[in-house]
């Protein structure tokens, strides 16, 4: 009884050692595969990319754009270089635009980074005018380039303004017939303030005599139109004043319908002269007359 006991002791102590050795081993494997993972996963903004090291980086890079603002239907030239004090000799360079949500390569637009060569170049007509109507960034590739690493530049945006110089009014006028000897009469106005910088716009004009004024309607949200009195020479003003404060520079439209009494043949007047202003702080920073109108069906 007593040797049964002793070597029951000690196998049980072996099984115990061997299942303690072998818990081991598995979780030396377990540690070993996450940190492993851990290592592929790339930094915030770059790519990963094989053969890189741990102290490897990814350079600076711009964007400029010339002519910045851009101008609808004229070329703007964008340059997209590698900067900094810590420039590569190696890799390529591939110029990205933001369409829809996502960045798309732009076809042709990238290059070979060398000793000589730190940047490329692209020329675009825009065909949309507003705030970051478009957006680039550079793709930097480091394939095999030693000391560095993939890496995207944030994106830079291009505003686009329409084709004009200061302040522009323009009109025009339609007509149909609405009831017994008369026409229903649209006045439309135009104001662009492009490339101006202005805290108060202004514009009025009068309509001829004799008219069934309908109704005043555009511009910006909040701006004021005022029709006085029942005069029959109606004076019809919009008005946007925020001192100190610059007011959107986008196109306005003002729509004015009235009753005109007419024969539906030959010229007839519909309005007075018209004419916008613009001014910053008091200073007037344009000023635009439109003459009279006179509808010829």
């Amino acid at each position: 009884m007593k040797t049964i006991s002793l070597s029951s002791i000690a196998f049980a102590c072996l099984c115990l050692f061997n299942s303690c050795t072998k818990e081991s081993s598995e979780i030396s494997t377990t540690s070993s595969f996450n940190n492993l993972s851990s290592a592929r996963v790339a930094a915030p903004g770059t790519l990963p990319q094989n053969g890189t090291g741990n102290n490897d980086v990814v350079p600076e890079m711009t964007i400029t754009y010339n002519p910045n603002p851009g101008i609808v239907n004229q070329p703007v030239t964008v340059t997209a270089s590698l900067t900094g004090t810590n420039i590569p000799d190696c890799g390529k360079l591939q110029l990205q635009q933001l369409i829809d949500g996502n960045w798309v390569g732009v076809s042709g637009a990238k290059t070979n980074v060398s000793s000589t060569v730190h940047e490329l170049t692209y020329t675009f007509t825009p065909t949309v005018a507003g705030t970051a109507a478009y957006s680039f960034q550079l793709h930097y590739v480091a394939g095999n380039c030693e000391g560095f690493r993939e890496g995207k530049s944030g994106g830079f945006p291009l505003d686009v303004i329409e084709p004009c110089q200061g302040l522009t009014f323009t009109g025009s006028a339609t007509a149909e017939p609405s009831s017994a000897g008369k026409y229903l009469f649209t006045v439309t106005y135009t104001v662009n303030p492009c490339g101006l910088q202005f805290d108060k716009l202004k514009t009025q004009g009068g309509l001829t005599n004799a008219v069934e004024f309908i109704s005043a309607e555009g511009g910006l949200i909040g701006s004021q139109n005022w029709v006085p009195g029942t005069s029959t020479n109606k004076i019809i003003k919009w008005e946007e004043n925020t001192p100190g404060i610059l007011l959107p520079t986008d196109k306005r439209v003002y729509v004015i319908k009235f009753e005109k009494a007419y024969s539906g043949t030959g010229p007839i007047d519909l309005t007075g002269d018209w004419s916008t202003s613009a001014s910053l702080n008091g200073v007037e920073t344009g000023y635009v007359q439109f003459p009279k109108i006179t509808y010829q069906p």
